[in-house]
């Protein structure tokens, strides 16, 4: 029977799972006996050579299994996040943006520079971007997750230039374990349930061991309406209670003269009075606590039209928030399979199975869009409606006059909410599968060692989206009279939505290649008299090819509103590689130097598309005494362009913008005295007509032209990482661990976000980010042309890891255990371009910086385990943040409720029982004190249901229960 492993369930998941890996032990000092080279070695994460000990040149934290099945982890981002070298990617709440999938990002450098390997070995990634989706990983197989920060390229390649996250697998298992749990929340809605099953043994006499793993894992949607603080789109208008807003594409139609809406037209007033209909406007706006818009209409829901109030209580705009999700839904199917067999020391083959179907649904509230149309007096839309066609003839901006055929003819805005097509959704279902193995084992020549392994994977990734408009389909329907625009919500018969609707889709395929050879020894030459162990060397040679197709049908062109654009995009690129590393000890068992040893890493890559990279490595560790270790890296790191940067075409999307020579969702109310005056100039300067500063910004989101880049380089990054742990041997059991690092990337592979764009021109009058601006007539932004990728953008990131583990036995009491893994981040800040300014994200959140990155954040944990019962209480401290635009705004502070968030704690309290030998139940609460998440209000700050989901807590108080069983 398989039981416990209880001496692993006390170092690790009462730990929490967070341990610096050879934070206190010192590296084992050879012997002078025939025994030596057989000694046991270890591989850590950071370096390929087998170590003595549990020691690795760069930082590591490591969680192990129990600290994920006590905390009741079903995907794997979601224990991750909570570690604070981490700043959340994609996860399980990242709906818009989203494209369900889950990815890591440390130090907030990005999925890209965040490299994920499996049992040390390069995942497939997935989409043109190829980034890795962790939902792919199946998190019953988990060993044990290594987080090293900072960069590792000299050691596994491209990409690790945040630093490398590993997966490490249960490849070699006896026995049968089957485990199953429900995870739900107090509030309801969005709960978890997981199913798995192990069994693997031995064969051929113990020479020979096979394991197989399936697993189920099934989440439930939550929507933002089943939540209060999400249900409604909430705004911060400084008045001391956040109010409802919305967009003002509405379902009843919101009409406007051309210009208005879209742009490029004329802007103007609608003729109330000399229509008549003056008293529908004072009813409304004169005299009440709302704003009225004198530019635009609505259709009410009798039909007739009326005045469209932008804000006030009761505004008329469009509650967007409940239709999306605040939990993606998800169903994940897992199936592994693992062998090995050793036919004597010299050869022992080995091999691995994969596969992983992971379907994830996104979905958005129904397509807004701005539409443009120009009819005559006899459309049949205008049937029942002669106060609109007299609202329209009084309307100098509306009216165009008489045609040749005697018609009056009237152009006009439509922003619309097409309600009647249903939520826009996005369906996504990826298989994945990894075949691959080797041979490893001795080489004949005595202490050297050999691995050779290949693997071939593949992702694909199919999304279906519904919700979508075609915008030649639908102004045909208007053109024809079928399309009733003016009879109020739902109007839309079935007809005109069979007509204008589009499912579109997008298919993704992915496809590595990688061959790695190495070979690892010790070389007796190279040896110090104050050392008994010679060099250690590991060289290798690698091969990797990689592809990325994107194929959207042709219903995603630019016909179509709903989901963003998509374009064809299709590269290949391969790699060939030679790398050595190799560890020096210079002193072993000396006077103030128990250890003390070099470690160097070089590799050389030729790339298909960016030619020659040199990565390298170079460090020290000294032990004085037994107690103390000190550590220091410099490392030399690379990032190679994805597919999609390399081969990506010309595409439009619609990001958050506020413009500073707008008012409305516009940012000119935000800005103190004297920047209005400068502001203005440089509005007037870019196209807004003189007097007409501030314009009115009635849409969140502004168009925007991505192209493709050409003639890019790989990234280049200079990590440093210093650090010290003490272990005192007056207090066993206790380890203090401290690690400096510093990582900055002069060329990285980005550019400027619109906002940037916006900012550099209307803020600073920088000519080169005005020329990108393209505004209508009256003034407003409609377009941005273009924001492109480039080797031209600077990040930089700088702080000290620290934290403790204490481990300690009460007698009589049980066993206790204390941990903290915390990060102090100096600066985490950017310089998108030469021509912008550098922005600081360390302690700041929303618009240009994102998720929020606190300053100090942290993962502590405190277990009491006594006979069969074990208890866990995790505290995850998030620290302050504020409003990223209050560098730039200056009254913004003065104008706003909440540009400022405090720092949240999080206590989960996780209970394990061993009810025999073979079964254990474990439950648990999190969020146990119902933490309520930071509300910000909408706006063009990134954020999602009004608050950071992703960070901060949005389901509230939850319950999980499981039971494992063993054999």
């Amino acid at each position: 029977m398989k039981k416990w492993n209880r001496e692993a369930l006390l170092r690790t998941s009462v730990l929490a799972g967070f341990v610096a890996a050879g934070a206190a032990a010192a590296p084992a000092i050879a012997q002078e006996d025939e025994g030596a080279a057989q000694r046991e070695t270890i591989q850590i994460t950071g370096s390929r050579i087998a170590r003595p000990d549990a020691t690795a040149p760069s930082p590591i934290v490591s969680v192990d299994a129990p600290a994920l099945e006590v905390n009741n982890t079903i995907n794997i981002e979601d224990y991750l996040n909570d570690l604070p070298q981490l700043i959340p990617g994609f996860d399980a709440t990242s709906n818009n943006p989203g494209n369900g999938t889950a990815n890591l990002s440390l130090r907030g450098l990005g999925s890209g520079r965040t490299l994920v390997l499996l049992d040390g070995r390069r995942m497939v990634s997935e989409g043109a971007g190829q980034t890795v989706n962790i939902n792919t990983i199946p998190a019953a197989l988990i060993e044990r997750v290594d987080v090293v920060t900072g960069g590792a390229s000299a050691v596994y390649g491209s990409d690790a230039v945040a630093g490398v996250v590993n997966f490490i697998l249960r490849t070699d298992f006896e026995g049968v374990e089957l485990d199953t749990s429900h995870r739900w929340s107090e509030q309801g809605g969005g709960s978890n349930t997981s199913i798995s099953a192990t069994i693997g043994g031995n064969f051929a006499d113990g020479r020979g061991n096979a394991v197989l793993n399936m697993s189920y894992n099934r989440r439930e949607e939550l929507f933002q309406g089943d939540r209060e603080f999400s249900r409604n789109t909430l705004i911060d208008n400084g008045s001391g209670t956040f109010g409802t807003t919305g967009s003002v594409l509405i379902e009843e139609t919101l009409i406007a003269p051309g210009g208005v809406v879209l742009g490029g037209g004329t802007f103007g007033d609608f003729g109330w009075a000399a229509a008549g209909l003056q008293d529908r406007f004072d009813d409304r706006c004169v005299g009440t606590p709302d704003t009225c818009w004198t530019f635009a209409a609505r259709i009410d829901s009798n039909g007739l039209i009326q005045p469209f109030r932008t804000a006030g209580p009761n505004n008329d705009r469009y509650n967007y928030a409940p239709d999306n999700y605040l939990q993606l839904p998800q169903e994940r199917y897992n199936f592994a399979a693992f062998a090995n067999y050793e036919i004597n020391r010299h050869f022992e083959v080995y091999g691995r199975a994969m596969y992983s179907n992971v379907i994830v649904d996104s979905q958005l509230a129904p397509t807004p869009a701005a539409l443009r149309f120009t009819v005559t007096e006899d459309n049949a839309i205008f049937d029942g409606h002669a106060d609109v066609l007299e609202l329209f003839r009084n309307t100098p901006a509306i009216f165009q006059g008489v045609n040749a055929d005697g018609l009056e003819e009237f152009q006009f805005d439509i922003g619309r909410r097409f309600t009647e097509f249903g939520p826009r959704n996005s369906l996504r279902d990826t298989h994945a599968m990894l075949v691959g193995g080797g041979v490893r084992g001795d080489l004949f020549l005595s202490g050297w060692t050999y691995d050779v392994y290949a693997h071939f994977a593949r992702t694909r990734a199919d999304q279906i989206q519904t919700g979508n408009l075609s915008v030649s389909a639908f102004t045909a329907q208007v053109n024809n009279g079928n399309a009733r625009i003016f009879d109020g919500a739902g109007a839309l018969s079935d007809a005109v939505v069979a007509a204008a609707s589009r499912t579109g889709a997008i298919f993704e395929t992915n496809e590595q290649v990688q061959f790695v050879a190495t070979t690892q020894g010790e070389i007796d030459a190279f040896r110090f008299g104050t050392a008994n162990t010679p060099l250690q060397v590991v060289l290798g040679v690698e091969y990797r090819e990689e592809s990325a197709r994107r194929q959207p049908d042709s219903v995603l062109g630019p016909d179509v509103r709903g989901f963003n654009q998509s374009t064809f995009i299709e590269g290949r690129f391969d790699v060939y590689e030679f790398f050595a590393e190799g560890v020096l000890p210079v002193i072993e068992g000396g006077t103030f130097a128990e250890y003390l040893g070099l470690n160097a890493a070089y590799r050389r890559s030729n790339y298909t598309t960016v030619g020659n990279t040199d990565t390298f490595a170079i460090g020290a560790e000294w032990i004085p005494v037994s107690d103390v270790r000190f550590r220091a890296q410099f490392q030399r790191a690379v990032r190679a362009p994805s597919v999609s940067q390399l081969f990506q075409t010309d595409t439009n999307g619609f990001p958050g913008v506020s413009d500073p020579c707008a008012s409305g969702l516009g940012a000119w109310n935000n800005l103190s005295t004297a920047q209005q005056t400068t502001v203005q100039a440089n509005c007037e300067a870019n196209g807004v007509p003189v007097g007409n500063v501030p314009v009115a910004q009635v849409n969140s989101q502004v168009e925007t032209i991505f192209r493709g880049a050409r003639d890019l380089q790989a990234e280049e990054a200079d990590t440093i990482t210093l650090g010290v742990s003490y272990s005192p041997s007056f207090l066993p059991g206790l380890t203090l661990r401290a690690d400096y690092y510093d990582i900055e990337i002069g060329n990285a592979l980005s550019g400027p976000s619109a906002q940037e764009v916006v900012n550099s021109c209307t803020l600073f009058g920088v000519q080169a980010a005005c020329d990108l601006l393209i505004r209508g007539a009256g003034g407003t932004l409609t377009l941005i042309d273009f924001l492109s990728t480039e080797n031209q953008t600077g990040l930089y990131v700088r702080g000290i890891d620290y934290g403790f583990d204490y481990l300690f036995d009460a007698g009589d009491m049980g066993t206790f255990a204390l941990g903290l893994n915390a990060t102090w981040t100096d600066t985490s800040s950017f310089q998108s371009s030469p021509q912008t300014t550098r922005i600081e994200c360390a302690g700041f959140y929303g618009a240009d910086c994102g998720q929020p990155t606190p300053v100090h954040k942290w993962l502590a944990s405190a277990s009491w385990m006594y006979g069969p019962l074990t208890t866990n209480l995790r505290w995850t401290h998030v620290g302050e943040v504020t409003d990223t635009l209050t560098q730039f705004y200056g009254a913004r502070a003065d104008q706003l409720d909440v540009t400022h968030i405090g720092s949240i704690d999080y206590f989960d309290l996780n209970l394990s029982y061993d009810f025999t030998d073979n079964v254990r139940f474990y439950g648990g609460v999190r969020n146990m004190f119902d933490q309520s998440p930071p509300i910000v209000g909408d706006g063009p700050q990134s954020q999602q249901a009004n608050t950071w989901p992703a960070t901060y807590d949005p389901f509230g108080r939850q319950f999980f229960l499981g039971v494992t069983a063993r054999y």
